[in-house]
């Protein structure tokens, strides 16, 4: 995508009441976050490997803002050796839905100016409408699809097969890449949304594009070389890496 494109798109965004820039890449994308929370604030986190990949959580942390990212490493080790308690995780959740600012990635950006995503729960999109009393939204340029038909296309062929394989998830999608609309316990599109104008309640909606490839998502036409960039980086910054990783063909 070239910036032109995303300059396109950073204006309808802007018609739409998102406060939204445009940026050249993870570093800049970084030095925006700290620009636009004040040091001191408290922050939600949803679950993102955009926001780990441009170093923005740590950042943060750096700068005086107290953090609650229910996907942090020691969140999830402990999760995984069943030290947290369901109820534990959801108290977690519904402190971060109600921070100062609530900062998050988006699964999809369209050409009109919307943002639309999946969440196995919905704390997540939730947060993302109402709640904080800012959200700061950062997506990379290979986030960006024509409309929301195609958002949705990319959402349950793309996103979510891959999530589910690199989570080691249990589901259909992640040994065929398709979606069956399946009623697996672990299923991971549990709520879909489509954010077409800045929420009301939100004191503000930002949202800082950035011409690089960042978390997950492309297009299946697309160069593999640049796909296998684009998952490999993803992987690399999954909140389930926990040192001991399992084949990805056991996903399935």
């Amino acid at each position: 995508m070239m910036k032109k494109q995303l300059e396109a798109v950073c204006d309808r965004l802007r018609h739409h009441g998102f406060r939204t820039v445009v940026v050249a890449d993870a570093a800049e994308a970084r030095e925006a976050v700290l620009r636009l929370v004040a040091p001191g604030s408290t922050v939600g986190v949803g679950d993102s490997a955009t926001l780990r990949q441009i170093g923005s959580i740590e950042a943060l942390e750096e700068q005086g803002c107290a953090v609650v990212d229910l996907f942090s490493r020691r969140i999830s080790e402990l999760t995984n050796a069943k030290s947290i308690s369901m109820e534990k995780r959801k108290n977690i959740a519904r402190l971060a839905m109600h921070c100062d600012v609530f900062l998050t990635g988006t699964n999809v950006v369209t050409e009109s100016g919307a943002l639309v995503n999946i969440d196995g729960y919905g704390n997540r999109v939730a947060a993302m409408i109402c709640g904080p009393k800012e959200v700061v939204v950062v997506a990379g340029r290979n986030k960006i699809v024509a409309d929301v038909e195609a958002a949705l296309v990319r959402l349950k062929s793309v996103i979510v097969p891959a999530h589910a394989r690199t989570k080691w998830k249990n589901t259909p999608c992640a040994a065929t890449d398709r979606c069956s609309d399946c009623d697996s316990p672990e299923r991971l599109c549990g709520v879909t949304t489509i954010i077409e104008r800045a929420p009301g309640y939100l004191d503000a909606a930002h949202v800082v594009l950035v011409d690089e490839d960042l978390g997950l998502g492309w297009d299946p036409s697309w160069p593999e070389d640049r796909i296998a960039r684009i998952l490999a980086s993803y992987e690399a910054e999954t909140w389930l890496k926990l040192g001991s990783r399992k084949p990805r063909d056991t996903a399935s």
